[in-house]
């Protein structure tokens, strides 16, 4: 009986709750002519509701950060949500094919029959895969039987193709998917489309609406005014990003083991290996014949050598090794900072360890237009998901993803790349958290790999000074400090971290104006900066920040010269 009474007084306070912030919203919506602060739009007339058409009907949620209530008009995806899509883009710009799910758009699988032998990561069919290579590698092999996907790397026969994963067994069924996702056909992005938005605040309601088409009032969201001129589309990595080595014509690995007295190696000349003699899966997303590594900090052994095998825990080089135990020294894959190129391509570990200007050069190294993610094209993207999930906490609408492995990462690969790209293939929006220390975590939005989760993403378009922000959308101007053609956006961010309780009221993105929220209220993604000189920004969050981790978390701590084996950055164009 007194859980009853207890139940339904929850019940009517929580109405009572809901009525008086419909009621604080409504009035805030009739009076906004005449009592909304307005940043430069124009106020909502007060007239007799406009009717739209489905396809044109604005979205609009408003938060109320005093109160953290929401309240959400219209249905909460659109058109615009439903029009974002992977797909296939040139170098030029121009989209070569969209993708569905592992296939091309309206073009299902030719090839398919059973595999009728067993053997690890291979897929055994004979006289079945008499094409080019290029007719299988870079596809992905489907076993209808299991569901279970995998790429693949290889053609070693008309018999024999060879795959990322083992996921065959006799008598399985099988089809070849037809997207290419390895970049022969072009870089693997998402596409999303322009939309106008609107922003008002008011007494601590944050209102934001937008529109598929300029409805008055409505302005083009900054993200697609770019270099000076309006685009109908803007172009996200569909995947952390992956280094193309110019040098040997190839897409590499990340890898960057530091000089570490607890994670020291051992050369064995006698078998060419390369050992590790603490960490337990430090080599485990090497190729052999892909990857080259760079190694120094040796008495013996500075060189660069390919891989010609790799354990979990050893590599065999084509080198001539001399004996040494138990040494502390850099094993990186290699990189040219200068004449390598971003990609966004699956199957392979993103690349780390370069600094955000690092990440910028590779980017534009594809070509015109070029860049890495960008501070207005992530801002859409969380004004997108807000206006979709009605939550400013990612991960409780959608999930962790791969944030929980603080206790497993270092010993694992000292920080390195877990996973390699792909694993969100066929899902817009999926949450995979298998635990601590536990391969295959993963979180998707829209077609993006892990907006926040495994690795820091760089952010462009944004640089910090003494807690005041600029901002640009030009790439040609893009600089870690200040330029002639970046913005100011006439606020002061607060300092030094926190969980985010409250926004600052601006129209040009989502940065916090007060902190010491909680991870379950309010904002619930983490926040820090370092208050003194030029600071350059991540986002998302890595495997190790756990609840701090989300689609608004942000970084401002960092120095623009730092560089990190868990920060990657994203290609965009």
């Amino acid at each position: 009986m007194d859980g009853d009474i207890t139940a339904r007084r929850l019940d009517k306070e929580e109405m009572m709750r809901k009525i008086i912030a419909f009621t604080i919203w409504l009035f805030f919506f009739v009076n906004s002519a005449i009592a909304a602060v307005e940043l430069g739009i124009q106020p909502v007339p007060d007239a007799a509701p406009i009717i739209y058409p489905p396809e044109n009907e604005p979205r609009s949620i408003s938060w109320n950060e005093n109160l953290d209530i929401y309240v959400q008009m219209g249905k909460p995806d659109m058109p615009i949500h439903e029009d974002i899509r992977r797909c296939i883009l040139a170098d030029d710009g121009t989209v070569v094919y969209y993708l569905d799910g592992y296939n091309r758009e309206g073009v299902s699988p030719s090839t398919a029959g059973f595999c009728v032998d067993e053997a690890e990561k291979k897929l055994i069919a004979f006289r079945t895969f008499i094409g080019p290579a290029s007719d299988y590698v870079g596809h992905y092999a489907h076993n209808i039987d299991t569901n279970a996907y995998s790429l693949i790397t290889a053609k070693d026969s008309d018999d024999i193709l060879s795959l990322q994963d083992d996921i065959f067994t006799t008598y399985d069924a099988f089809e070849i998917c037809t997207g290419v996702f390895n970049g022969d056909d072009g870089q693997v992005m998402v596409e999303i489309p322009a939309f106008y938005y609107r922003y008002q605040y008011y007494d601590g309601w944050h209102s934001y609406s937008i529109s598929r088409n300029p409805l008055p009032g409505y302005n083009l969201h900054p993200a697609f005014r770019k270099n000076g001129t309006d685009v109908g589309a803007r172009y996200i990595g569909a995947y952390e990003g992956v280094l193309y080595d110019t040098s040997r014509n190839t897409y590499i690995n990340g890898l960057y083991l530091p000089s570490d007295t607890d994670h020291k190696v051992s050369f064995n000349d006698t078998t060419e290996t390369i050992t590790s003699d603490t960490l337990t899966h430090p080599f485990t997303n090497l190729e052999a014949g892909i990857d080259t590594i760079v190694i120094s900090g040796t008495i013996n052994n500075n060189l660069t050598c390919g891989i010609t095998s790799v354990t979990d825990t050893t590599i065999t080089v084509d080198c001539d090794l001399e004996d040494e135990a138990n040494v502390a020294c850099v094993i990186q894959t290699q990189r040219d900072w200068s004449n390598d190129i971003l990609s966004s391509v699956a199957g392979k570990a993103p690349i780390t360890y370069g600094t955000r200007a690092n990440f910028r050069t590779v980017a534009a190294n594809r070509g015109t237009g070029w860049r890495q993610m960008d501070f207005d094209l992530m801002s859409a993207v969380q004004l997108l998901y807000l206006i979709e999930y009605g939550s400013f906490n990612s991960q409780s609408s959608i999930g962790a993803g791969l944030t929980d492995w603080d206790s497993s990462w270092l010993s694992w690969n000292n920080n390195n790349p877990i996973e390699k790209t792909g694993l969100s293939n066929g899902n817009p929006t999926k949450n995979v958290t298998n635990g601590d220390g536990v391969k295959g975590s993963y979180v998707s939005y829209r077609w993006i790999e892990n907006p926040w989760g495994h690795l820091y993403k760089w952010v462009d378009g944004i640089s910090v000074y003494n807690c005041v922000p600029y901002v640009c959308n030009n790439d040609v101007y893009f600089t870690d400090e200040i330029a002639p053609n970046y913005t100011p956006l006439g606020v002061i961010l607060p300092s030094p971290e926190g969980y985010q309780k409250t926004l600052l009221p601006i129209k040009r993105g989502f940065l916090p104006n007060s902190l010491r929220g909680h991870k379950d209220t309010n904002i619930g993604d983490y926040y820090a900066i370092n208050r003194s000189g030029w600071r350059v920004v991540m986002s998302g969050g890595s495997a190790h920040s756990g609840a701090m981790a989300g689609a608004f978390y942000l970084n401002i701590e960092i120095w623009p010269e730092f560089a990190g084996r868990n920060i990657t950055g994203r290609l965009c164009y």
